[in-house]
């Protein structure tokens, strides 16, 4: 096992090569990646993240979270992400603006449970809560939860979380289409009328986050074009896996966000932005927004 973390970063740039653009389906390297992620220390991922990412800022996109020890694409057991946090944070030091945001989408009440009891033992941290509007005030459910431990989060809730200086809301659709499929006056509509329920609600929408978010393949420029001449100000959030430059974050910008599996330890995933860190320094984002 390599001790030295020039020499691991050397053999993990070797192979990053042939690592695809985050919007493409798994890909080889992802198997030994995460094998490896079980062998590194805290100490050796803390250096290894501070090595890849850099001065850059990382997003993670979430769903749910719950206490059990193994979770699913939808729900990260809590233990995990208290450990992701903690390293993450560890990996840098903190400046004047937040350089980690944790986000969970769909508006879940365990999340927004996890966001109140979080966001004030880590004010360095920012978090996002986006929200289905139309479906969070009616309490509804979505077709894949089967079981009432899948509710969401009520609109008291939600206002009381909003409420903490690091903590924001925002607007997630009311539909949760796959925005490739709608027209552009459907996705004119939508996006009109769940800013509005957002709105009536929540107050201003400084923040919206694409349903399934993967440029090009769930949502085009048109979409984003869209939303900049609704909300000229806004920040619009994909799930592109990469980190972001600071300067990135202005008026109308597309920012980048690591989807995090729950099914992955935390070191897992440590490791693996390690790799897409690596691979955006080398090659760059394919995508411009």
């Amino acid at each position: 096992m390599k001790t030295n973390v020039a020499e691991m970063v050397e053999a993990v740039q070797s192979r990053l090569t042939e690592v695809p653009p985050p919007s493409m389906p798994r890909h080889p390297l992802e198997a030994p990646l995460l094998e490896l992620a079980q062998h590194l220390s805290d100490t050796q991922l803390r250096a290894l993240l501070g090595f890849c990412v850099g001065g850059h800022n990382l997003a993670l996109c979430l769903h749910r979270v719950a206490r059990v020890e193994r979770g699913n694409w939808l729900i990260t057991p809590e233990a995990q992400l208290d450990a992701l946090v903690e390293l993450l944070r560890s990996a840098r030091s903190t400046g004047p603006r937040p350089w980690l945001t944790v986000a969970f989408d769909d508006g879940y009440d365990d999340a927004a449970q996890y966001v109140l009891s979080r966001a004030p033992r880590y004010p360095d941290v920012e978090w996002l809560l986006f929200v289905c509007p139309e479906k969070n005030e009616k309490r509804l459910q979505f077709h894949w939860d089967v079981e009432p431990a899948g509710a969401l989060a009520d609109i008291a809730t939600l206002k009381a979380a909003a409420r903490l200086p690091n903590v924001s809301l925002g607007n997630h659709t009311n539909s949760h289409q796959r925005q490739i499929l709608l027209t552009q006056e459907e996705a004119d509509a939508e996006y009109k009328s769940s800013r509005a329920d957002f709105m009536r609600l929540f107050g201003r929408q400084r923040h919206f986050a694409f349903p399934f978010g993967t440029p090009d393949r769930e949502y085009e420029l048109r979409h984003v074009q869209l939303l900049r001449e609704l909300e000229p100000e806004g920040l619009i959030w994909s799930t592109e896996s990469r980190p972001f430059d600071p300067d990135e974050r202005k008026s109308g910008a597309v920012l980048p966000r690591f989807p995090v599996d729950g099914e992955w330890t935390y070191a897992q995933v440590a490791l693996w932005i390690c790799a897409i860190s690596v691979r955006y320094r080398l090659r760059g984002s394919p995508y411009q927004y």
